[in-house]
């Protein structure tokens, strides 16, 4: 809105519009107006809102406009009618917390350049000496919530089970032809129970079987386990031939001794990326969800008919056929491919990330083995 000072040029400019040469200096005097505004003006230089006004990205008119329609606020409806038009370009989308650090692992630049030194270390050797090893613990004689058919409504609601602390660690390991290892096993405790292993026909003698506190993984038990590993693998290998191991980022699978008896045996140890095991890493995908499946079904109806307190030993007597159907060789080999570690094909990880657009960045097209 034009100032009572511009008000008042213009109406004292009028007054000479038809004269060519009017005395401004004695119509600046008689109108009490400043002299050199007065000329600027009559020169047409323009005054100080009309440059301002030149400079907005909205005239007046259009910012009058403006302001009629935003004061009135919307509807209640108008976000969901808006989602339901969305115009070209936009899309209605569901956005899902995510980990930072996982998210963060799936940097393509980061799993690029990871999968460029796989490449190099995996370059000729055969699939039978290319293994991953990785623990998953079992809650053995805890009993899932089930529907059941039965005459007797009330006295069939309840379960036996026991506490959660019953825990069992199975250190599995595969190679990429399919094989498999026979499973190391921790249990929670401080000493071997004789009642573990008594009369237990379906015991296979072959398990080793270890125990510690807490039921998980030690760094003496994983170098125990890297011993047998070696063991167990050696004659699978040729002459002066090398072993890739790929396993996560435990600390139990980094100490010195680990690596150190790697490097003495011609043990290539490769550490998958932080957080990115369970897309990258081939026992988290289809044999260890085939191996929990078979598990929680088994357990649970092994609990149905046999004592909870018991459960330690019934385990011993369900993990071989529990493994049998569960980490087959097809499963084995499907787990490799799928994450692209053989054959060798790191876009099967990659693309799928790329084209969730985690990251958005150019990656590198590798050539398969």
């Amino acid at each position: 809105m034009p100032s009572d000072l511009e008000t008042r040029i213009r109406n004292a400019l009028a007054t000479v519009s038809d004269q060519q040469t009017p005395n401004l200096s004695a119509l600046a005097r008689s109108s009490n107006l400043p002299y050199r505004t007065l000329v600027r003006r009559f020169h047409e230089r323009g005054n100080f809102e009309d440059k301002r006004s030149s400079q907005r990205a909205l005239n007046l008119v259009q910012e009058t406009a403006l302001r009629g329609r935003v004061n009135p606020p919307i509807g209640k409806n108008w976000a969901g009618r808006f989602v339901r038009r969305l115009p070209e370009g936009f899309f209605w989308i569901k956005q899902k917390p995510v980990d930072k650090n996982r998210l963060e692992s799936e940097d393509i630049s980061h799993l690029t350049t990871w999968f460029e030194h796989v490449g190099g270390w995996l370059e000729g050797i055969s699939p039978k000496n290319i293994y991953n090893f990785d623990e998953t613990g079992f809650q053995v004689g805890q009993t899932r919530s089930q529907k059941v058919v039965t005459r007797y409504r009330y006295s069939s609601e309840k379960l036996a089970s026991v506490d959660r602390g019953q825990i069992v660690t199975s250190i599995e390991c595969v190679a990429a032809d399919g094989w498999s290892m026979v499973p190391y096993l921790i249990f929670k405790g401080r000493t071997h129970m004789e009642d573990w292993f008594r009369d237990n026909p379906a015991l296979d003698q072959r398990y080793n079987i270890q125990v510690s506190p807490t039921g998980w993984l030690s760094d003496l038990i994983a170098l125990e386990w890297l011993h047998i590993f070696h063991e167990s693998t050696k004659n699978r290998v040729g002459i002066n031939g090398k072993r890739v191991l790929f396993f996560d980022g435990h600390g139990s699978h980094l100490t010195f001794g680990f690596l150190d008896f790697c490097d003495q045996n011609r043990i290539i140890p490769i550490s998958f990326r932080p957080h990115t095991s369970h897309f990258a890493q081939p026992l988290d995908q289809k044999p260890f969800l085939s191996l929990k499946q078979h598990f929680r079904k088994e357990n649970s109806l092994t609990n149905a008919w046999f004592r909870p307190d018991s459960a330690k030993r019934q385990f011993l007597e369900d993990i071989t056929l529990i493994r049998k159907k569960a980490i087959t060789p097809r499963i084995i080999r499907s787990a490799f491919r799928d994450t692209g570690i053989w054959p060798f094909n790191p876009n099967i990880v990659i693309g799928p990330i790329q084209k969730d657009g985690m990251k958005g960045m150019q990656t590198t097209q590798f050539s398969s083995y």
